[in-house]
């Protein structure tokens, strides 16, 4: 995930984010490329069907870092964005996803 962090960080800027907020979901962001590190897999394999496998996985190694589902909306969008990820199909785009609004899982 290391070289989408300036990206990210730059469009979270853009956007308004506070410093606070880009430092949380940067964080994110690291602990994601860590846990795709740990099962040998790249940020090309991850997207909103694998949100869920991530917090359970980070829950089941005994963090509780609350994880707000706004803080994958701008990483899918990047990826997305860089052709890392295909876009969602068109059915889906108009639906909520698991990383839209602003829900948080504690974990």
């Amino acid at each position: 995930m290391a070289p989408y962090i300036a990206g990210l960080e730059s469009r979270l800027v853009a956007a308004g984010y506070t410093e606070q907020t880009r430092r949380n979901m940067l964080k994110v962001v690291g602990d994601v490329g860590r846990w795709l590190a740990a099962k040998q897999l790249t940020a090309a394999d991850f997207d909103e069907s694998q949100v869920g496998a991530f917090v359970a996985a980070r829950a089941a190694a005994g963090y509780r870092q609350s994880y707000f589902g706004g803080y994958f909306t701008p990483i899918f969008a990047i990826l997305r964005d860089e052709g890392v990820l295909p876009p969602r199909p068109v059915a889906e785009a108009g639906r909520r996803s698991i990383g839209s609004g602003c829900s948080r899982r504690r974990i």
